[in-house]
């Protein structure tokens, strides 16, 4: 089983659920990405839809964050969320695809080595 992320194809580990095409995790972390239109992505559309997520959980922030993602430059922000752990919220360009990622932790990620080789096809420090 695989799943699609910005037209890669990501294999799911046994220890994972493929919850949808796009989107994976398990007790310690999950991946889910948005795709957006160019217009979306470069407009306020894209800061709309990250304050609609932020809205969504009881959310405290901890900071921004930058990483990389299949080796393209993301930025976002990383929230402690009450009694699950924490979530980056970010966004960024992947295989020419604009996307936000929305990236759950049960251990809040500091570098590349608290990552599993799942998580790093999605963000590396």
């Amino acid at each position: 089983m695989e799943v699609n992320y910005a037209a890669l194809k990501i294999a799911v580990p046994e220890n994972y659920i493929a919850k949808s095409e796009f989107e994976i995790g398990n007790d310690l972390f999950s991946a889910q990405s948005m795709y957006l239109s160019s217009e979306m992505f470069y407009s306020n559309i894209k800061d709309q839809i990250l304050a609609q997520m932020e809205s969504q959980l009881p959310l405290t922030e901890i900071g921004t964050v930058t990483f990389k993602s299949k080796g393209e430059g993301f930025s976002g922000k990383k929230y402690k969320v009450n009694d699950y752990g924490y979530v980056i919220y970010a966004s960024g360009i992947v295989n020419k695809q604009s996307l936000i990622l929305n990236l759950g932790f049960r251990k809040e990620p500091k570098s590349n080595d608290d990552l599993d080789g799942l998580m790093k096809n999605f963000i590396l420090f």
